[in-house]
Formats: C-alpha cells, sequence, structure tokens
C-alpha cells in the first residue's frame, strides 16, 4: 500500500504541468462525443486530485513543538530546583534552632 502511494505521488508530482497543458489544449482542440477523450480528460484531473489531497494529508500532520517540550522541562527542573532549595532552607532553619553547647 505504501508503494502504491508513493507510486501515485511520484507520477503526479512529475506528470503535474504535462497533465495540464496536455489536458488544456486538448480541450480546445477536441470534442468531448468521444467517451474515451472524456474518460482520458477525467483520469488525468483525478490523478492530479489524488496527488493535491495526498500532498495535503501529508502537510497538515502535527509537527512537534519544540518550544512547549522545553517550556515543559524548564518548569520541571524549576519545581526540582525550587524543592530542592525549601529542603536546603528547612535544614539550615533546623541547625539554627539546635542549642549550640560551648
Amino acid at each position: 500500500m505504501k508503494f502504491i502511494k508513493f507510486l501515485l505521488i511520484w507520477v503526479s508530482q512529475n506528470l503535474t504541468i504535462p497533465l495540464w497543458i496536455v489536458g488544456h489544449i486538448h480541450l480546445s482542440l477536441s470534442s468531448y462525443l468521444v467517451v474515451e477523450n472524456l474518460f482520458a480528460s477525467l483520469g488525468m484531473n483525478l490523478l492530479v486530485a489524488i496527488r493535491l489531497w495526498l500532498d495535503w494529508k501529508k502537510h497538515i500532520v502535527h509537527k512537534i513543538d519544540h518550544i512547549h517540550i522545553l517550556t515543559k522541562m524548564i518548569l520541571e527542573n524549576e519545581k526540582k530546583i525550587n524543592d530542592s532549595c525549601s529542603k536546603v532552607n528547612r535544614i539550615i532553619d533546623e541547625i539554627n534552632q539546635m542549642k549550640v553547647y560551648k
């Protein structure tokens, strides 16, 4: 399935401009009374439309938000630092409250 998707995208990417040019020249020179011409034109446009849809699906895939991840890590580290500082301050307060005998 992945190969068929890749093949569709590759063929349509390489043939988009030629298909549109041939299609427009064909539209101006041909009559659509022949069913084969109509289906050929619809097939070319369908191939380009599928490529457009697949490219759009690939484009809207969520990207990693590095700023959000880094902000979260910074906040977690700040919390750890604050917890450590509060522990050290408690220990210092306990030491200051102790009576020292000389």
